[in-house]
């Protein structure tokens, strides 16, 4: 029910300010709250986003870690939460993440 991730920052993907960018923590958030769904699961369970919200809180200028944690497992919905944090500790973003869970 849990994930953890840790993905380098990578300079030429900057967003506008020369932090990482939003787009892409987003997109961090979303497969690692998948990852954490699948230890649930297991591998073999097809499952789509069916929504997602992200708070950015400060700029990211370092390597993202990302920590997801199940809400709950429902038999048809996920809900999954996430802090991302740079390498210094600092929270960067918040989101929350749910999937439907297609042949559970």
């Amino acid at each position: 029910g849990a994930c953890e991730v840790r993905v380098p920052r990578k300079r030429k993907y900057d967003g506008v300010f020369e932090s990482f960018h939003g787009g892409l923590l987003m997109t961090i958030a979303d497969s690692t709250a998948c990852f954490a769904i699948l230890t649930c699961t297991g591998p073999d369970t097809r499952l789509t986003t069916t929504d997602m919200n992200i708070r950015f809180l400060a700029a990211c200028l370092t390597d993202v870690t990302a920590r997801a944690r199940v809400i709950k497992l429902g038999r048809t919905l996920c809900p999954v939460a996430v802090d991302l944090f740079d390498a210094n500790g600092q929270q960067v973003a918040v989101a929350q993440v749910t999937y439907m869970l297609l042949n559970h």
